[in-house]
């Protein structure tokens, strides 16, 4: 199977690769990235530098390397790229991700507020900056379509430094949870596995956390009841003494993939195995409790050289 991974040099697309590799050892992965391809040296069968989603020749490039190299499947590992190629007819037919209203809708942080209260599903309290009446006691500004954490400002001493390509969420102090979780092609919520989410990114650390599993499974089939989800999500949600607040929702794989498929949350070899039998997976992952760390690592190829040659350019 030739598989094409998006963002390569970022945690979630190596996870993905690896996790690639440890269940299907013949895949051939052709990894691209718009920064620096050559992070995801062997991790990959070749590497491609591709231009960034925004730009105008995006859309050309993908469609050329899908024809060029055969691609069976596309697993983008980044929210503008989502939305971008499943916004194309022919490619959103190649790729592992739910329809693009869907997508469209979690990327955007306010319509997915926005959307979430019109069926009636909690979720923290947002607002854009133009309409903002300091009606929060903290808050917590983010880009209104923004991935990795970038761009996220506590408590600002400025709000005018922010237009309305922001939001401005109200601050809930607790505990971080992820849920990823996964939909089949039943429209079945198979599982999901709530993490605690500790420091930075890209180098958090995880615990599993089930205290508020039946709070968190009554949720989750609102969720998939309300939207057209197929396949990976991944809710993020602040857990305090009051209740649950979910504040943000990422319609694809989460940087924690690997580390769920250790636990037994096996959804990307799931959401494979259903993209290429077209069969509804219908058994219940083994899930085990676990604490995972992220630490940096180095890799060393003796006797090799790098240098731009080692990657195709599509720029």
């Amino acid at each position: 199977m030739n598989i094409l991974v998006s963002a390569i040099g970022g945690n979630l697309g190596q996870a993905i690769c690896k996790t690639i590799y440890k269940h299907y050892s013949n895949a051939n992965i052709i990894g691209m990235d718009a920064v620096n391809p050559l992070q995801g040296y062997g991790l990959c069968n070749e590497l491609i530098k591709v231009p960034f989603a925004n730009s105008i020749n995006y859309m050309a490039v993908i469609k050329q390397i899908v024809k060029e190299h055969e691609i069976d499947l596309i697993i983008p590992c980044n929210d503008f790229e989502i939305e971008k190629i499943v916004e194309n007819d022919l490619l959103k037919k190649i790729t592992l991700a739910s329809e693009l209203k869907t997508i469209s809708t979690f990327f955007d942080k306010y319509l997915c507020y926005t959307e979430f209260n019109k069926v009636g599903i909690e979720f923290c309290s947002t607002s854009l900056p133009s309409n903002y009446k300091s009606e929060f006691e903290k808050i917590i500004v983010k880009p209104r379509k923004g991935s990795g954490s970038k761009g996220v400002v506590k408590n600002p001493t400025n709000l005018l430094d922010f237009d309305d390509k922001y939001i401005i969420q109200e601050l809930k102090e607790g505990i971080e949870l992820t849920i990823p979780f996964y939909v089949n092609l039943n429209n079945q919520l198979l599982g999901f596995l709530p993490l605690i989410k500790f420091g930075i990114a890209p180098n958090n650390s995880y615990q599993t956390y089930n205290m508020v599993n039946n709070k968190l499974h009554h949720l989750l089939l609102k969720i998939v009841n309300a939207f057209k989800i197929k396949g990976p999500c991944n809710l993020q949600c602040i857990l305090n003494d009051d209740d649950l607040y979910p504040f943000e929702l990422n319609c694809r794989y989460s940087g924690s993939v690997d580390i769920q498929d250790e636990l037994g949350f096996d959804i990307l070899r799931i959401g494979i195995e259903e993209y290429f039998n077209n069969i509804a997976y219908l058994h219940k992952p083994n899930i085990s409790n676990g604490f995972a760390v992220r630490q940096y690592q180095s890799k060393v190829f003796i006797n090799k050289e790098i240098s731009d040659d080692q990657y195709s350019s599509y720029e």
